[in-house]
Order: C-alpha cells, then sequence, then structure tokens
C-alpha cells in the first residue's frame, strides 16, 4: 500500500490480498530496527490460511502519533 492511492485503490488491494492469502492465523515479529529518531521497521512473518507472508511495516510519528507510513507485502 502506499500513501499516494486513494482509500478505496487501497480497499480494493487489500481484498484481493485477503482473498490470495486467506485469514491471518498467526503473527510473528522477525526483526525491528530503528532508522532515524522519527521512525522504526518491524518486519514480521505473518501465517495465513492460504500461504504465508513476511511483512514489513515503516511505523514513522507524523504530528506526535505514530503511523504506518509503508506497508510491504510479499508472499514466502
Amino acid at each position: 500500500f502506499n500513501n499516494g492511492e486513494s482509500p478505496e485503490a487501497r480497499i480494493h488491494k487489500y481484498e484481493e490480498l485477503k482473498e490470495a492469502f486467506g485469514e491471518v492465523s498467526n503473527i510473528k515479529l522477525m526483526d525491528s530496527a530503528e532508522v532515524s529518531e522519527e521512525g522504526i521497521v518491524l518486519k514480521f512473518r505473518v501465517a495465513h490460511t492460504k500461504m504465508n507472508s513476511i511483512e514489513t511495516f515503516i511505523i514513522v510519528k507524523d504530528e506526535g502519533k505514530c503511523k504506518a507510513s509503508s506497508h510491504l507485502i510479499r508472499n514466502e
């Protein structure tokens, strides 16, 4: 998912991914790293009912609140 996409485009992508991967059955943190004072990277192994994925999030502070600025999903 990327910040420049409309909410409708994100919803459509999410629905396609959910159909392909299935429901989430387990999540395990694989790695975390601080990339700056303003952000961290979190990497998870996610088990789904149809296949597994590796998901990487970049979490940043925005106006004092944490938010995901990037979410990369790849099949394992």
